[in-house]
């Protein structure tokens, strides 16, 4: 289902606006912060191409990484900060 336009221009004003905020929230605590754009296309792993299989199924021919489009983006974060992942205590 298409959003009509006008209501995509008021959703995509709040996000920036929410953004905004949390920026500011952050840098008012002291908390570090870097936008990083996550690319989906690229394997997490080695850094070649990812080829796309039905189903926005993403694998990559180097290293045999596979994963659903969407959730390529988590594998990046984690790869970005080490100290977020959560293990055995």
């Amino acid at each position: 289902m298409k959003l009509p336009s006008g209501l995509r221009k008021v959703y995509l004003a709040e996000t920036r606006r929410f953004v905004k905020l949390l920026i500011a929230q952050l840098e008012w605590y002291g908390v570090p912060y870097e936008f990083k754009r996550l690319p989906s296309t690229i394997c997490p792993n080695c850094g070649s191409e990812l080829t796309q299989l039905p189903g926005r199924i993403m694998v990559c021919e180097n290293c045999g990484f596979k994963a659903p489009r969407d959730k390529i983006l988590i594998h990046w974060a984690m790869r970005a900060m080490p100290r977020a992942q959560v293990g055995p205590s």
